[in-house]
């Protein structure tokens, strides 16, 4: 689990790092949940994505396809569909993992 890992780097420091994550993961068949606030990064890298509200799954699709625009589109859908069962969910309760 890698929790904003390139949140502090440069742009070409952060490419190397998913380059060097995939290609990890590549070798070993292993799996890397990646939670991150970046959408471009997360549909970059992913094959699926969660989104996770108030510790709930309230969005899960493949990312083939997908690109940062449509993400926020189905992220904020996801999140308002969640308040308007929940009332409010805080904003640090919210998630993007990919």
């Amino acid at each position: 689990m890698l929790d904003e890992p390139t949140r502090n780097l440069d742009p070409l420091s952060a490419s190397h790092f998913r380059q060097s994550a995939e290609r990890l993961a590549h070798e070993r068949g292993a799996g890397i949940l990646f939670a991150t606030h970046n959408l471009h990064e997360a549909v970059a890298i992913s094959n699926r994505i969660l989104v996770l509200a108030s510790g709930k799954i309230v969005l899960e699709e493949q990312a083939e396809g997908m690109d940062a625009n449509r993400l926020e589109a189905a992220f904020l859908a996801a999140v308002r569909s969640q308040e308007d069962d929940d009332n409010d969910i805080p904003s640090d309760e919210l998630a993007v993992s990919a």
